[in-house]
């Protein structure tokens, strides 16, 4: 996937696709109001004004390149709402404390879906089935949450993870 500038989107609008380190790439400067990054990690606006863009979308190969694309995004943007795709849980507690406001992790969204396949072909309704990966998803977003602010405390970490678990 190339990344796409803002302007084929719509305005204040920016997707970037991170590719692997090995394929090197860059956004153009556009007529919308857009973030440029590059995986160096080096956050830029163009010309047309990068400061009005209001979204960033950040899509990585690695972690490692999110981290170096969220942070200055961050900083020189503040005002930036930036959602960010994660591919685990742990990477998504590294994208979420990078500054990201919205963490979508690959392997949770995944793994819904399977559910929600599996229950259909069990026989259940298709709304019960959706409403379960419903339930399911909003409980784990909260706990997820709640154990991104005590990450760095171990023994009350894991204490968390466990009632977690013992409470679904």
């Amino acid at each position: 996937n190339a990344p796409l500038s803002g302007s084929e989107l719509g305005s204040g609008l920016l997707i970037i696709t991170i590719l692997p380190r090995s394929v090197p790439f860059h956004l153009a400067k556009s007529r919308s109001r857009a973030i440029g990054a590059s995986t160096t990690g080096a956050v830029s606006a163009p010309s047309a004004g990068g400061g009005g863009a209001t979204v960033l979308i950040v899509s990585p190969a690695l972690l490692e390149s999110a981290l170096e694309v969220i942070r200055p995004a961050r900083k020189h943007f503040p005002h930036l709402r930036i959602l960010a795709r994660a591919k685990t849980r742990v990477d998504a507690y590294d994208v979420l404390e990078a500054g990201a406001d919205r963490v979508y992790r690959t392997s949770f969204d995944t793994s819904l879906r399977t559910g929600v396949d599996a229950m259909r072909e069990l026989g259940f309704a298709a709304y019960q089935a959706h409403r379960a990966a419903q339930l399911f998803r909003r409980y784990d977003d909260n706990a997820w949450r709640e154990l991104a602010g005590i990450r760095s405390d171990d023994a009350q970490f894991e204490s968390r993870a466990r009632e977690s678990v013992r409470l679904l």
